[in-house]
């Protein structure tokens, strides 16, 4: 699958890059994403 997946790039040197992962007992997901603001991370408990 990565070997046919399209190469990205980041083309704004100066924009912070976010790096958000989650996880599971089935999966897990990675998200990277590209913003020009502070990276906000809200996390929730279920009790």
């Amino acid at each position: 699958m990565l070997a046919s997946a399209a190469t990205l790039a980041f083309p704004d040197d100066t924009a912070t890059t976010c790096l958000f992962t989650d996880a599971s007992d089935v999966g897990w997901a990675v998200i990277v994403t590209l913003t020009t603001s502070r990276c906000r991370s809200k996390t929730s408990s279920t009790n």
